[in-house]
């Protein structure tokens, strides 16, 4: 069971928070294989989060546990621990016990002190009415709802286990508490917002509970149904072992998603590919065709000078960061694969939003057969900054799934791929170039693509992709962002 996160502010200590946000260690040994993944994530990334998390306190009401009865009884901790209490049985501890349940070695860094003894005191309170934690200090009264000492020293024995506890890694949460205030003083700009968003891009809420907090997707990467269609054994067996950016800023472009790594044994890496491969063994394995130098330099001039597969796609230093890098595409993706995506993407992956681009057959298998054959190069494998780039649902409209990625989420034209441009976007916000502009002109730019606005070839066609009526519906848009309408001969009369 994942712990729930809706009282992390109260449970946990916000340096141990930070810590383990980018280098998780297995805690809990009762959940089978099941792991806390990483995410990647820098020391402002998981900065942000701890900030967010801290701010979940959800308290449970105590009140009717009663006061000590005894306060003063000096009770030996350790043969309390390991001798009466057995905690060992289930517990790891100094490098002892059965590790069937949560480690308790770092329980004094991990957890707040006053957390920790209002969990002795009432386990089921905080994990529910089947957890295996037993209520050794307390039992409560079902019909009044009070706390009844086990003993008389009980709130004693309790105050004797969290003493212990904090004791035994004092230094170590010293230093990481030193650590984390030092992190914390370097990024005041950084807020609890921005970790709120972070924890929303990754759909943490998937394994954790948090109250009032959904996620933007029911999930966040591809398909593996047809993974056997898309990629080479070889690569995803490589990938398994060591995940990286495949898409820079999230699956769904702006969301900010990561591929996790589980740490996963090379054993469990070729376990989980051979269960993807195996499904479909069938399908061409056939090579692309070879092209002559004069071949290869023409779909590099295309590729570069007339169509927009850049203003989306990377390959070598060159375009967008929407979609995934071209760089490696000959050792990553299977030849069939590459050439329907050119030919019509959705009919592979029904959410993607790269559009359909009307080309003359030679020229996509040009271009595919260029990116097939190309050698493999070295791509970029890392992931967009959280902060520099805050991630965004980028559902709830045609601009926000479409547009926003280079265009901004208001139009201001600063959108996440923005920079990667070799052209500033336009403005959609500026009244005065807006209002230049009547409203088939933007219904043009947006079918058939910033060439025809003088703008640049990389401004994908969506004509294709979107419905008439879509189209216009982001020309609508359009003119709420700059509160102007075209010029008045362009209105009709």
């Amino acid at each position: 069971m994942t712990p729930d996160l809706s009282s992390a502010g109260l449970r946990y200590r916000p340096a141990y928070i930070y810590k383990f946000l980018q280098h998780p260690i297995q805690v809990r040994h009762n959940i089978g294989a099941a792991r806390m993944p990483g995410f990647h994530f820098d020391e402002r990334e998981a900065l942000a989060v701890t900030l967010f998390l801290m701010e979940q306190k959800k308290d449970v009401n105590l009140a009717g546990l009663p006061k000590s009865l005894v306060s003063t009884s000096q009770l030996d901790a350790e043969r309390l621990i390991e001798e009466e209490l057995e905690c060992t049985r289930c517990h790891g501890l100094n490098g002892q016990g059965n590790n069937t349940s949560t480690d308790l070695t770092d329980a004094g860094a991990r957890l707040n002190k006053e957390w920790l003894k209002n969990y002795l005191v009432a386990p089921r309170l905080f994990d529910g009415d089947d957890t295996a934690m037993p209520s050794f200090f307390y039992q409560v009264d079902a019909s009044t709802k009070n706390y009844k000492p086990v003993t008389p020293d009980a709130s004693a024995r309790i105050d004797a286990v969290v003493a212990y506890f904090m004791a035994l890694t004092a230094d170590e949460a010293g230093e990481g508490e030193k650590q984390f205030s030092a992190t914390r003083h370097r990024y005041p700009e950084i807020t609890a917002e921005t970790g709120r968003n972070i924890f929303q891009s990754q759909n943490c809420q998937v394994c954790h509970t948090l109250d009032g907090l959904e996620p933007w997707f029911e999930r966040n990467g591809p398909d593996l149904s047809i993974e056997s269609q898309r990629v080479r054994r070889e690569w995803l067996a490589s990938y398994m072992s060591e995940p990286h950016a495949v898409r820079p800023f999230g699956y769904f472009p702006g969301s900010g998603s990561r591929m996790p790594n589980y740490r996963l044994t090379d054993n469990e890496a070729e376990a989980l590919t051979e269960h993807f491969v195996k499904k479909r063994r069938s399908g061409s394995t056939t090579s692309p065709d070879k092209l002559s130098a004069f071949s290869q330099q023409k779909a590099v001039l295309l590729l570069q000078e007339k169509l927009s597969c850049l203003g989306c796609h990377r390959l070598g230093d060159l375009g967008g960061k929407i979609g995934p890098d071209l760089t490696n595409a000959a050792s990553r993706l299977k030849a069939p694969f590459v050439d329907m995506m050119i030919l019509n993407p959705r009919m592979l992956v029904p959410e993607s939003i790269m559009p359909k681009v009307p080309l003359p057959l030679k020229t996509a298998r040009l271009i595919g057969n260029y990116l097939k054959g190309a050698e493999s190069r070295s791509e970029n494998p890392f992931y967009l900054s959280l902060i520099d780039h805050e991630p965004y649902n980028p559902k709830g409209s045609l601009y926000r799934e479409f547009c926003s990625v280079c265009h901004g989420l208001t139009g201001d034209g600063d959108g996440f791929n923005a920079p990667y441009l070799p052209k500033t976007p336009i403005s959609h916000s500026d009244p005065i170039l807006m209002s230049e502009r009547p409203d088939d002109t933007l219904y043009d730019g947006i079918h058939a693509g910033g060439a025809v606005l003088n703008r640049h070839h990389f401004m994908p066609p969506w004509g294709e992709t979107l419905a008439p009526h879509d189209m216009q519906s982001l020309v609508e848009e359009i003119r709420k962002f700059c509160q102007c309408k075209g010029p008045e001969w362009s209105e009709l009369q």
